[in-house]
């Protein structure tokens, strides 16, 4: 178990290891919502401070003692309030998913949002990035792109997206997903893109994440009332409504007419 393998190393941490411990010991259940970040923040710690304490308990970061801290304390259920006993447990559901999308539309920035329509419009390629539980939001992104006219590139490969991403030309642009914000192959491909002066959007649902400090753009959904208790890994509600938002914008500026002229071009070949 996560918090007696916590109590029993305490006398081998650091100073700044005992702080992550303690907070950690005493605030278990808040810990599962928090970025990495976060909780440095809340531990007047650092990010390497904090990953090098789960390297401590043999984890390989935050995401799995986020993931072992929820096992331990019952939070693998579906739904957040865990498994409903009364049968208007739907209507539950769907009072969170109205609370996460009136959440989202007061949490992103219209700013932002219009910059990255703009640096979506002005682009020759688009390249698209996500991994493990939002890598098929990426990959649907990218093949609605397509569909829209856009020279766009997706692969599940993380090797062959940064080869690709290393041999692009200007006006490429990355688009991003990471539901934490701390996928190591995303900040890894945000990296990448800024030393190549490629402009980058992210779109995360952590604020104050790593990987929000290689972005141009961040699009943060910051929903804390989650629909599912694995960290989000079931749900996409957020992610796929910020991608509609986008293509809605972009719909908007380009004009209906031209959009759907190109993609039939594309889709002719395959129709009878």
């Amino acid at each position: 178990m996560i918090l007696e393998e916590i109590q029993k190393k305490m006398p081998g941490f650091t100073k700044s290891e005992k702080q992550v411990a303690e907070y950690i010991l005493a605030h278990a259940n808040a810990v599962i919502e928090l970025s990495i970040s976060e909780i440095a923040a809340l531990t007047n710690t650092s990010d390497a401070t904090i990953i090098r304490f789960c390297k401590r308990l043999g984890l390989n970061g935050v995401y799995q003692l986020k993931i072992n801290l929820s096992n331990e304390l019952g939070n693998s259920g579906y739904l957040v309030g865990g498994k409903q006993e009364d049968t208007n447990h739907f209507s539950k559901y769907w009072k969170k998913v109205e609370s996460n999308i009136t959440s989202l539309s007061q949490n992103l920035d219209e700013k932002i949002i219009e910059d990255s329509i703009e640096t979506i419009i002005t682009a020759k390629q688009i390249h698209i990035s996500g991994w493990g539980n939002t890598g098929m939001v990426a990959a649907d992104f990218a093949h609605r792109l397509t569909m829209f006219g856009f020279n766009t590139f997706f692969t599940t490969v993380p090797e062959y997206a940064m080869r690709n991403l290393a041999t692009s030309q200007e006006q490429t642009i990355l688009i991003a997903f990471s539901h934490s914000g701390s996928s190591i192959h995303i900040i890894d491909m945000l990296k990448l893109a800024r030393s190549l002066n490629r402009k980058t959007i992210l779109i995360t649902n952590t604020e104050g994440s790593p990987a929000n400090k290689y972005a141009d753009l961040s699009l943060i959904a910051n929903i804390r009332n989650e629909l599912f208790k694995d960290l989000g890994a079931a749900s996409h509600i957020s992610e796929y409504i910020i991608i509609d938002l986008l293509l809605y914008g972009v719909l908007s500026q380009k004009g209906p007419a031209q959009i759907s002229d190109q993609a039939e071009v594309l889709l002719s070949r395959h129709k009878l």
